[in-house]
Parts: C-alpha cells; sequence; structure tokens
C-alpha cells in the first residue's frame, strides 16, 4: 500500500477520533450544567482529574509493546505474542494499582479539602472508585490498539479507540437526561466502554487469528526490554495531560468551583484549535518512521517541514476564527451560564496555538523514539507554571490561570523546537522559517510539496 493510501487512512480515523472528541466537550458542558448546576458539575470535574493524575502515562507499556510488535511482525509472530501478553499482563498490574490508588484516596475527606458542598463523602468515594475503573479500561484500550497496529491495522485500530469513547459517551447522555445521579451517570460511562471494548477484543480476535491472548508467554526479560521505551512513551502523555489539567487542580485549590467550570468551558473551546492537527500528525508519525527505516534524510525533512507550516497556519487561522466569534459561541453554546472572558479566551488560544505547532516537534521525536527530553520540558514548564500560578491565581482568578498557560505552551514552543531542528539535522532558524511558509511553497531543494502526494 502506497504512503498516500495508509496515510489517507490514518487521517480518516484520527479525523473520526477528532469529531468524537469535539462533539463530546463541546456537548458535555452545557448537559452538565443544565442537569447538574455549576456546583456539582465543578466538582465532578476535580474528582475526575485526581485519577487521570494516577494513571496519566500509564497505557506507556501497551504503546512500548505496540512498537516492538510492528517490529517482529515481519518474521518473529512468537515474539510479537510474547510482547502482547507481556504487556497485557503489566497492563493488569497497573490497572490493579490505580483501583488501589482510588481506595486510597477514599480515605481521605476530599470534600472538606475543595470544599465540595453538592456532593457527599459516600457520593464522592463512588466516584473515584468508578473514575479509576474508567482510566483503567482506557489502558486496555492500548493493548487492543497495538495488536491491530502489530497486524498493519492501525487505522482500523483506531477507530475501536476512539469508538469506545463514544459508546462511554451516549451512556453518560442517556443517564444524564434520565436524571441520573452523579453515581449512576459514572457508572454508565464504564458500562458503555467496557461493552464496546468487548466487541474490539472480540473483533481483533477474528481479524488477527494468529495473536494469541493470555499470559502464558510473557516473560520477565520481555518486561525489562520494554521498560525503557515505556517510560518515553509514559512521559509525553503524562505531561500532556498535566497541562490540561494541572490549572484546572490550582483553580480548584485556590479559588472556586465555578471558576474551575469557566476555565474547563474556555479551554475546552480553545482546544478547537489543537484538534485540528492532531488527525494528521499521528498518521504522519507512522510514515516518519518509515522514512528513518529506510534512512531517507530528505523526505522525513519534508514531511517534517510540511507538518510544521500546515499546523502554524491552520492554528493561527482557527485561533483568529474563534476569537472573532467567541462571544457569540460561548453565549450559544452556554446559554450565557458561564460568564465571557476575552482576555483569558485570547491567551488560552493563544497557548493552543503555540501547543499544537509544538506537537509537530514531539511528532518528529517520536518517530525516532527520541522524545524523552520532550516530555522533560514540557513537564519542567508545567510544574514552573504551576508554582507561578498559585499566586497569580488568587488576584488574577481564571484569567490568570489562562495568561500562565500560554506561557507555558509558548516556553515549550521554543525548547522543542530547538531539540526538533537538531534531531532534522537543520538550523533552528531553518525550522522556524519552514513554520512561517505557506504549505504550498516548496522548501528550497526539494522537488515535491505534499506528503499525500509522495
Amino acid at each position: 500500500m502506497s504512503i498516500r493510501k495508509r496515510t489517507l487512512r490514518g487521517i480518516g480515523a484520527n479525523a473520526f477520533g477528532q469529531i468524537v472528541t469535539v462533539a463530546t466537550q463541546l456537548l458535555s458542558v452545557p448537559l452538565y450544567l443544565t442537569c447538574w448546576g455549576e456546583q456539582q458539575y465543578g466538582e465532578w470535574l476535580i474528582l475526575a482529574a485526581l485519577p487521570t493524575f494516577i494513571a496519566q502515562g500509564g497505557g506507556g507499556f501497551a504503546s512500548a509493546g505496540g512498537t516492538e510488535m510492528i517490529l517482529a511482525a515481519h518474521d518473529d509472530k512468537r515474539r510479537v505474542e510474547e510482547v502482547f501478553q507481556t504487556s497485557s499482563l503489566i497492563t493488569l498490574a497497573v490497572g490493579v494499582l490505580i483501583l488501589l490508588g482510588a481506595v486510597l484516596l477514599a480515605f481521605v475527606d476530599l470534600g472538606r479539602l475543595f470544599g465540595f458542598r453538592a456532593l457527599d463523602r459516600s457520593t464522592v468515594t463512588t466516584l473515584l472508585i468508578a473514575f479509576a475503573f474508567q482510566v483503567s479500561l482506557q489502558l486496555v484500550v492500548g493493548l487492543l490498539l497495538a495488536g491491530y497496529r502489530a497486524a498493519g491495522k492501525y487505522a482500523t485500530g483506531f477507530m475501536w479507540q476512539h469508538g469506545s469513547r463514544l459508546a462511554a459517551f451516549v451512556a453518560v447522555v442517556i443517564t444524564l437526561l434520565s436524571r441520573g445521579t452523579p453515581s449512576a451517570v459514572a457508572f454508565a460511562m464504564v458500562a458503555g466502554q467496557a461493552v464496546f471494548v468487548l466487541l474490539g477484543f472480540a473483533a481483533l480476535r477474528k481479524q488477527v487469528p494468529w495473536l494469541s491472548f493470555g499470559f502464558a508467554s510473557a516473560t520477565f526479560n520481555s518486561a525489562r526490554s520494554l521498560v525503557r521505551p515505556s517510560l518515553a512513551d509514559t512521559l509525553l502523555p503524562l505531561a500532556a495531560g498535566l497541562r490540561s489539567q494541572s490549572m484546572v487542580a490550582v483553580i480548584g485549590y485556590t479559588s472556586s468551583a465555578s471558576a474551575v467550570v469557566a476555565f474547563t468551558a474556555f479551554r475546552t473551546l480553545s482546544s478547537l484549535v489543537l484538534q485540528l492537527t492532531r488527525t494528521v500528525n499521528r498518521a504522519v508519525q507512522q510514515e516518519m518512521s518509515a522514512a528513518i527505516a529506510k534512512g531517507d534524510l530528505q523526505l522525513l525533512r519534508r514531511m517534517y517541514d510540511l507538518l510544521l507550516s500546515s499546523s502554524f497556519w491552520a492554528s493561527v487561522s482557527a485561533a483568529l476564527a474563534l476569537a472573532a466569534l467567541g462571544p457569540v459561541i460561548t453565549s450559544v453554546w452556554l446559554d450565557d451560564q458561564v460568564a465571557y472572558n476575552a482576555t483569558a479566551f485570547f491567551a488560552l488560544l493563544l497557548g493552543a496555538s503555540a501547543h499544537a505547532v509544538a506537537m509537530v516537534n514531539t511528532t518528529l521525536a517520536r518517530s525516532m523514539n527520541k522524545h524523552e527530553s520532550f516530555s522533560l520540558t514540557l513537564l519542567a514548564c508545567i510544574a514552573a507554571g504551576c508554582i507561578f500560578a498559585v499566586p497569580v491565581v488568587n488576584v488574577a482568578n481564571v484569567t490568570g490561570a489562562a495568561i500562565m498557560l500560554a506561557l507555558v505552551d509558548l516556553a515549550f514552543l521554543f525548547f522543542s523546537t530547538k531539540r526538533a531542528s537538531a534531531l532534522s539535522q537543520q538550523g533552528m532558524i531553518d525550522a522556524f522559517s519552514a513554520m512561517v511558509r505557506a504549505p504550498w511553497r516548496t522548501r528550497p531543494g526539494s522537488t515535491r510539496n505534499s506528503i499525500l502526494a509522495l
């Protein structure tokens, strides 16, 4: 299959995923606000963030295992089975640890710590356990994707991955509209995703009959060989999750649940900028790895330069459009339940645009499996941002949190571009020049300007 067909299929699968992400994010906020109100929804968001912190990056073994399975799939099916079952065993162990972490958190009076008024302590405990089950299921979905990747069907795997999230959201909508309690909504979310995941594994078994399930072939040596790459795959989603949730935690600690809702609403809307670029990045990453395997540095640079310029112009255009339509969108979307904050929204749009371009740099690094430094840099930027955000949020509330997140994203863009330009063996000025160059313009010295035409 040609690069064009593989890329188009991957983009199509990821486009479906982005549609699911955008639809669930845009519909969730007004739905929860209408059914529950600001206070209860804000408390739900705070609790949902806690197991996410525990589990962020726990799927690193499944991701690293998936890459190892791809490398072995051509001539060593036994090695594929060994890695798959070892990853399965590790994922099970991580899931158990997540549940234990949720149980331990249940002994802490989180309601008093965060000043909850809508959720009692028994409901808080129930929600923590449900959210822990949900994040454990997300790790299992990583295994499902790894199986499809090993068979060269990564687009199919992405469809099952995103479909499981859609199934969970549909279950939530039905329960919310049925006036279900927070506990009922949480467990409906888990049940909806669990059923879809089971169907995905049944389909995997039928489509890839040579891939065996179980733990009999799991080995300690395989687990040890996956540690280093899994840590690399763990740090980046950990950093991305912390970027998304860190300011929510800061606001929840220093301000109020209503402020959490306002920040989450504006951040959700600004994240539309990121969705435009993620769709292409994940699909092209596969082809970048192929170019590296072939030693085709020129092809790799052309892909990287085109992704840079496309992401820059797409994110800037989307940010300008959202900035112009922001008051109208928020009024209609949230039915005026959250006051429009132009300064906070503009800052979040700036940060989202910078982060969208920076993720192209991480895409290049992940295609080489050299993204440890990118993850550590983002974590360092987030840590510094959170430290300075506490006093800033005390003074400027939601606006302060938005500005601090934008500064985090701008700092990460600078450092990631510096590192990526070295990986692609070009100067940093060359990388920034490619970034602002129109996507249809040909890079000096190259003969083609479209990845899909390769």
